[in-house]
């Protein structure tokens, strides 16, 4: 009779765990959760696979490892869920089983299994902070293997003591090409900045300090899902009401938030309200919740609900009078996200002015730039003054052509 070794005998061992765990899948495990999870060697190695919780994609069967860092739970592994808009690094399957599928923003916002969802900047920021910021954090989420740095002075691979992992997955550019694998990951959150940009996380070398950056939502990168937490999302909308009053537009059902600034009171949206003459940014009406619509002079002249109008110019002015001025009005007065190179506001009256643009010949112009708004008196038969804000953070007057379409705030009666 033959005598096997010691390695041929830990050899076939292996291979019947193997067999095991796929009879018990019934052929639906996940290949990618078994390809970075490696089977125990020794028994230290055992009880620690014991201790890693994992979930379930009932979606498609795939397994997931997932890990607690302070109140929040998170995918240990990248989403390798396949839908519309997703690939494979290189267009290899091999790589969707390593690394996860790479995914547009669009494709992203929606792909996160049932109890899970897309994080925001605010939840990665959360993260980050808890594990002392850039570069700290990155050496603690990264994984051991599997990075080199383009510089030779700067480390890339990290210690994972956290068991978080996170792959040098690299990217896909919106031409269809990859980039930057074993140098570069990055992760979507659901914050938008404009209508084709959006946040990610990115891990490079540990001399990274900027954690975030702004992307095209067409590009493919990787998602990590955060479990849902119903107690702090209800906290969260509890703080929400009690922040906002709103009122409610009984034309249609739409309900806006409203902000008192000094003894006026203002709509902290713009108006979206559908009439002739008006449309949503690039005529699809699912940006509408975005910006709201773009109405013509004419059109924003009845557009507001029972008990506001549009305001005057010197209606306007008294509003930038009571937030400091026209120097800083822009400032105080904008939204802190969706403006362009850091051209964020403080909001702090609770105005949320958001860099929307205008409307010129069915085109939509300086979204990211600029917030512009109609006022009600008009110039001549063919302009009317508007309302301002610039990136820049400058408040200003001007006039515009009727015809072209700007957006609306309304202040009451």
């Amino acid at each position: 009779m033959k005598k096997y070794s010691r390695r041929e005998i830990g050899n076939l061992f292996v291979c019947f765990l193997v067999l095991v765990v796929l009879v018990a899948c019934n052929g639906k495990c996940s290949l990618s959760y078994l390809s970075e999870q490696p089977l125990p060697q020794s028994s230290s190695d055992a009880e620690e696979v014991k201790k890693s919780e994992t979930m379930t994609d009932h979606r498609d069967g795939q397994i997931y490892r997932t890990v607690k860092i302070g109140n929040q739970t998170w995918m240990a592994q990248n989403l390798n869920y396949e839908t519309a808009e997703s690939f494979c690094y290189d267009d290899h399957m091999s790589s969707c089983l390593k690394y996860g599928r790479l995914y547009t923003w669009t494709a992203a916002t929606n792909v996160c299994p049932a109890g899970w969802h897309l994080p925001t900047l605010a939840e990665w920021d959360e993260l980050i902070d808890s594990l002392g910021g850039m570069p700290s954090a990155a050496l603690a989420l990264k994984s051991k293997t599997g990075w080199k740095s383009k510089s030779s002075s700067h480390d890339a691979k990290g210690t994972d003591s956290l068991g978080f992992s996170v792959l040098s997955s690299g990217m896909r550019n919106d031409d269809g090409t990859y980039d930057a694998l074993f140098e570069y990951s990055a992760f979507w959150t659901s914050s938008d900045l404009i209508s084709f940009i959006a946040h990610v996380v990115q891990f490079g070398d540990l001399s990274l300090k900027n954690h975030i950056s702004e992307v095209l939502k067409k590009n493919g990168y990787s998602v990590r899902c955060l479990k849902d937490d119903a107690e702090r999302d209800s906290v969260h909308r509890q703080l929400q009401n009690e922040k906002w009053e709103s009122m409610k537009d009984s034309r249609d059902g739409e309900t806006y938030r409203i902000v008192k600034i000094g003894e006026q009171i203002w709509t902290a949206e713009n108006m979206r309200y559908k009439t002739a003459d008006s449309d949503c940014f690039g005529n699809d009406t699912n940006e509408c919740h975005r910006y709201g619509r773009y109405y013509t002079w004419k059109a924003a002249q009845n557009v507001c609900p029972a008990g506001f109008h549009l305001p005057t110019l010197s209606e306007w002015n008294v509003l930038i009078k009571e937030v400091g001025g026209f120097a800083v009005a822009g400032k105080n007065l904008k939204s802190g996200a969706g403006w362009l190179n850091d051209g964020f506001g403080t909001d702090d009256f609770g105005f949320s002015a958001l860099a929307g643009g205008y409307m010129k010949k069915n085109e939509n112009l300086f979204e990211g730039d600029y917030a512009l708004f109609w006022s009600a008196p008009e110039e001549n038969s063919d302009v009317a003054h508007f309302m301002g804000l610039q990136r820049n953070d400058i408040a200003y007057t001007s006039d515009e052509s009727k015809n072209s379409k700007l957006s609306v705030r309304c202040v009451k009666d």
